[in-house]
């Protein structure tokens, strides 16, 4: 099980955890070192897309001319009203 866990530094017991199963890589002509690396940057970079929200401009959409290429922006307030509306702009 890979955890994401973000503090509120001013409420240490304050937190918000994202967790998700673990898998395995098998990827062609690879060591398993490398496959071991590739599973973590995978996990790492989903469990920060779920913590904070990110959201990817959609591909098929930019080139199917539904006007021009964007990144949707979006806030995430972290541990909501706990932190005095302190939020993350993406």
């Amino acid at each position: 099980m890979a955890t994401l866990t973000v503090y509120d530094c001013e409420k240490p017991d304050a937190k918000v955890e994202i967790t998700t199963p673990m898998s395995t890589a098998q990827l062609k002509a690879c060591h398993p070192v490398q496959n071991l690396g590739a599973v973590q940057t995978y996990l790492r970079r989903y469990l920060y897309i779920a913590m904070f929200e990110i959201v990817e401009s959609d591909k098929i959409e930019a080139t199917a001319g539904k006007g021009s290429r964007r990144v949707a922006r979006t806030r995430r307030c972290i541990l909501g009203h706990r932190t005095r509306g302190a939020c993350v702009p993406l």
